[in-house]
């Protein structure tokens, strides 16, 4: 888990694990958009997707593909 500005930003392994599935499992429901309302993409800048239980907020910046980028400051490992 990753922690940037107190929101926490989990990997595809880690979000499984909390929801007691595969992550290829997880893989599945989120390409096939069946956690849309519950997971929210945020790349990092070297192309990682991380996945947020909040939905994203105004100050959320995004892309020019309007992919939602992980904030750069504050925040550290938790």
């Amino acid at each position: 888990m990753l922690v940037v500005n107190g929101k926490k930003y989990y990997s595809v392994k880690e979000a499984a694990s909390l929801s007691g599935v595969a992550p290829r499992t997880l893989q599945r429901w989120i390409s096939g958009g069946q956690l849309s309302d519950f997971l929210f993409p945020f790349r990092t800048p070297k192309g990682q997707v991380l996945y947020r239980l909040e939905p994203p907020e105004p100050s959320d910046r995004q892309d020019v593909r309007g992919d939602y980028v992980l904030p750069e400051e504050g925040g550290g490992e938790a």
